[in-house]
């Protein structure tokens, strides 16, 4: 999903990627609202990024080793 934030929120628009193709945008009020919602959900239990990289770096070493290139 890709949020773009315009200067005025009644402006913004939503890219929802969905397979097969990203072939819907999304851009009335209602749309967005809703758009608003989820992202500020997810933005408000998302690891920061340098904890979402230690969560990824500590799940990497845990795999079986797979050409040295883990564990």
């Amino acid at each position: 999903m890709l949020y773009a934030h315009a200067s005025v929120a009644r402006l913004d628009t939503v890219l929802a990627d969905r397979t097969p193709a990203p072939d819907d945008v999304h851009h009335t009020r209602a749309h967005l609202t809703t758009f608003r919602l989820h992202l500020d959900r997810i933005r408000h239990i998302a690891l920061p990024p340098a904890k979402t990289l230690d969560l990824i770096h500590t799940i990497a070493s845990q795999l079986p080793a797979r050409d040295g290139r883990f564990g």
